[in-house]
């Protein structure tokens, strides 16, 4: 089973190799970059509501171009 902190890695990786920032998807979450900061330096840890919220900004973003590539 993976940690919180394995999860928010997996998807600031998949958010590069899909080329968006993690900037890109906190703003798209609604999740402040500071808070995924703190998450990051394990100063906190995320609820399971607030990676779930990253994950699908996540999914949003990349949806559009997934699309574009397949049209």
């Amino acid at each position: 089973m993976k940690t919180a902190f394995q999860i928010l890695s997996d998807i600031e990786h998949a958010a590069g190799a899909a080329g968006f920032t993690m900037a890109d998807v906190c703003r798209e979450a609604g999740i402040h970059q500071a808070q995924v900061s703190r998450w990051k330096a394990k100063v906190s840890e995320p609820r399971l509501s607030g990676l779930q919220r990253l994950e699908d900004a996540l999914n949003e973003l990349v949806q559009p171009s997934l699309r574009l590539n397949v049209e």
